[in-house]
């Protein structure tokens, strides 16, 4: 298989749904420090293995607070934001 077409690096993916990826590709899965905000506006941050997010924190917006939520059986880290 070419390898040339798969994304790596630092990049941006948005979707038609609302879906949308900013952060660090590896054959081209989410790969990397990251930021993923769904079409709800809730974010997931952090690092990402193999497109599942590893280390990091949820996040959702709630009448224009942001209430944080650490991912189960995960360490809260601080990274250099991305979003």
């Amino acid at each position: 298989m070419q390898r040339w077409n798969l994304r790596a690096g630092f990049g941006v993916s948005e979707r038609s749904s609302g879906l949308k990826y900013e952060g660090e590709w590896l054959d081209n899965l989410r790969h990397g420090y990251g930021c993923t905000t769904l079409p709800s506006g809730k974010k997931e941050e952090g690092k990402y293995r193999h497109n599942v997010l590893i280390k990091g924190m949820k996040k959702r917006k709630q009448w224009g607070l942001t209430v944080v939520n650490p991912t189960a059986q995960e360490q809260q880290v601080r990274c250099v934001p991305v979003c």
